[in-house]
Parts: structure tokens; sequence; C-alpha cells
């Protein structure tokens, strides 16, 4: 098996995959743009949707493994915003080097089809369970406030980070920049902190 071939697949492949779907880009599209023949498809994947399915598998892989060593529980403030910007400068740099992959899970996200959005939360929840223990570690440590309740946490946060990327087009038309702009990058960034902080810290001890 030629990892290097399988890679080259994998990485065409999620490039159509985002640009036209499951449904949209063929096999034969997908062969011909990594110039490789149809038969090697179906050597590594057998089908289609395994290859889909190895598309967004090759990314959770990677996010978790770098997320398990940011995401760790905390006992302290400082601790805690060190973790959670490390964190954001990860997911923000997601956008540039994955974008395609993330137009992929936000489609599946909105529409739920059968034998595919269950696989796929199967790859890529282990993500969410690990922001969700690191915020329920600060809520235990009094990090947070006690009024926090991690899953609603974890999905505010989340859906802060995700919204740019799902609304790109109209953000692009209305103000002129998305995500790709390191510029409105880091100012996101910067007040998506400084919002988020001041409605969860605990500031009472």
């Amino acid at each position: 098996m030629n990892a290097n071939v399988k890679e080259n697949i994998i990485s065409v492949a999620t490039l159509l995959f985002a640009e036209k779907g499951l449904e949209g880009a063929s096999v034969r599209d997908i062969a011909k743009k990594a110039k490789v023949n149809v038969a090697m498809i179906s050597y590594y994947f057998c089908k289609k949707e395994n290859l889909y399915m190895a598309c967004i598998e090759n990314f959770a892989q990677h996010k978790i493994e770098l997320m398990k060593d940011i995401l760790q529980p905390v006992t302290t403030k400082e601790d805690f915003k060190l973790r959670l910007q490390l964190f954001l400068q990860s997911m923000i740099s997601t956008y540039t080097k994955d974008a395609p992959v993330l137009k992929i899970l936000m489609r599946e996200m909105q529409h739920e089809r059968k034998g595919v959005t269950d696989k796929l939360l199967k790859k890529i929840n282990p993500f969410f369970f690990m922001l969700r223990d690191f915020f329920q570690s600060a809520i235990d440590a009094k990090v947070l406030k006690s009024s926090c309740e991690a899953d609603h946490v974890t999905f505010i946060f989340l859906g802060a980070l995700s919204h740019p990327c799902d609304a790109e087009i109209a953000m692009k038309k209305t103000l002129g920049y998305t995500m790709h702009d390191v510029s409105f990058q880091k100012k996101y960034s910067e007040q998506l902190m400084n919002l988020f902080l001041n409605g969860v810290l605990n500031e009472k001890d």
C-alpha cells in the first residue's frame, strides 16, 4: 500500500466533496484530478462513501491528537485562559488549512442522512467531549461561574467559532472579509475571548 498515493486521493477528494458534495463528486472525477486509475480508489476505499468518511477521519484524528495536549483539566484562571487561547488559535488556523473539511462538516450537520450522519458524529464527537470536559474541569475548580453548564458553554463557544465559516458568503458580501483574512482572524479571536471570558469567568474568588 502506497501511503502517498492514498493521501493524495484523500486530499483531492476532500476538495471535490467540499465543492460538489457526496453525490455530486464522482469517483471518476476524483481519480482524474488525483491522476490515478479508478481502480486505485476501489482498491484503497472499496466505495465512494468510505472515501468520504476517510476525508473526515483524516482531519478528525489529527485535530483530536492536537487537542489532547491543549485541553487538559485546569485549576487556575491563568491556565484556563492560556489553554482556551491555544485552542482558539488552533481552530482559527483550521479555517485556512482545513477549510474544505469544515465545509463538508457544516453541510452534513445541517442535513441528517441515513448511514452518513451517525458515522460522521462518531468521528468528531470525541472532539466535542474533550472541550466539554475541559469546561467542566474549570467549573469544578470554580474558575468558571457555578451557573455555567458545560454542555451549553461548549455549544456556545463552538457556535461562535463556526458561524463565520458557515456564513462566509454573506460575511464577504456584507463586510468585505472572511475568516481567511489574517487581520480579521486576529480581531475576531480577541473579541471572542473578551466577550466569552467576561461571561463565564468566576470573579468572586
